[in-house]
């Protein structure tokens, strides 16, 4: 996937503002929020992994929506973008969010909120998911983790935008 953020007049004029006081500053310019996005190509594959960098990017900026699509558990990233033929909603279906996942039935671990912020994530959380497995009677090494929005984009939208 290949997208460029799209900003509008007045914010890249305050940008150029802001980019001067900040050079002067000997600081680092924050990158302005950009209004959409614009679609070069959806890659090769309908699969999406979206890391949670550019998901909250998005969510921010307000080119990025994340959706509950009426079916039980369905949910869907939207994210507003620009074609040639003008504004769309590129709707991708979320298989999984940002967790921990039993490998053999691929049910979502419940991991406590003060495990998954934690800096000691990693030891916090797999105790968790292992006692978690435990419970069910399932080995301790059976789960795994993603920290990416994965989806597939709707296979319509992709044929129009795939790469190549």
């Amino acid at each position: 996937m290949e997208l460029q953020r799209q900003y509008t007049p007045e914010v890249l004029e305050q940008y150029e503002i802001d980019k001067a006081k900040a050079e002067a500053a000997g600081v680092e310019p924050n990158r302005p929020p950009a209004s959409h996005v614009w679609v070069k190509h959806t890659g090769t594959s309908p699969e999406q992994n979206f890391s949670t960098r550019f998901f909250e990017a998005g969510l921010i900026e307000g080119w990025l929506r994340m959706v509950d699509n009426g079916v039980l558990g369905g949910q869907e990233i939207v994210i507003r973008a620009e074609c040639d033929s003008g504004m769309i909603d590129l709707v991708y279906k979320v298989k999984r969010t940002p967790g921990y996942y039993c490998v053999s039935t691929g049910d979502r671990i419940p991991i406590s909120q003060t495990a998954w912020a934690s800096p000691r994530r990693g030891e916090l959380a797999s105790k968790e998911a292992k006692a978690w497995l435990a419970a069910r009677g399932l080995p301790e090494r059976d789960y795994e983790v993603t920290n990416a929005y994965e989806c597939v984009l709707d296979p319509d939208q992709h044929e129009s935008f795939k790469k190549g």
